[in-house]
């Protein structure tokens, strides 16, 4: 059973499943995607919950444990590099974007306050248009957030899932984002979930399993 937190006209959804004589049924998803302000329930009838049901933890992030915050999204690169990092290095080779995560679009907030603020261990950042900039860790920070280039992205493979991604001819690194969920990794990114009302069209959150 599917519930929210928060008052709206929707409908529950529920699904019922029965193993006849079974004394115990265990389910496991590799994830689930629920919208930050709701919860899953599972009952054994209409009248109560099971008392052993507990959701399980969650293992990781898509691997990645350092994150900046900013607006309603958590924001990374591919590799996971710490963002107030001094030692500069760069990607090494081909990387997915892990589930649940996107490639960052290059709004100027996001340059501004994300990447010009930030040194992610390298001197430039790549976002998914191709566009590069300096990183505050550049010339001691007198070129951040000021762009070196487009076109400087490049991917190989076939579907969202299955492609893979890298600097093109630069050494640096990739950003990506996801938004806010309650639970999920760590690093700098803890903060209050998200509403549903904060959700855009077609905004959703994973909450890996």
């Amino acid at each position: 059973v599917v519930e929210s937190e928060h008052p709206h006209a929707w409908g529950v959804v529920a699904q019922k499943l029965e193993v006849p004589g079974a004394s115990a049924l265990e389910l496991s998803f590799p994830r689930l995607e629920l919208a930050e302000g709701y919860r899953l329930r599972i009952t054994h009838d209409a009248a109560g919950e099971l008392s052993v049901m507990k959701p399980c933890p969650s293992r990781c992030d898509g691997g990645i444990h350092h994150t900046v915050e900013f607006g309603k999204y958590l924001f990374a690169t591919l590799d996971d590099a710490d963002p107030q990092s001094r030692e500069k290095g760069k990607q090494e080779g081909w990387r997915k974007v892990p589930i649940g995560w996107e490639l960052v679009p290059g709004q100027p907030d996001v340059v501004r306050e994300v990447i010009a603020k930030h040194r992610w261990g390298t001197d430039i950042v790549v976002v998914g248009s191709g566009d590069a900039y300096y990183t505050l860790g550049f010339e001691q920070g007198s070129k951040a957030g000021q762009s070196c280039g487009k076109d400087k992205l490049s991917t190989q493979g076939g579907g969202e899932r299955s492609a893979e991604h890298q600097p093109n001819r630069i050494a640096g690194r990739v950003l990506i984002r996801r938004l806010r969920s309650n639970g999920a990794g760590g690093g700098q990114g803890a903060s209050a979930p998200l509403a549903p009302e904060e959700l855009g069209p077609g905004e959703r959150v994973v909450v890996p399993c």
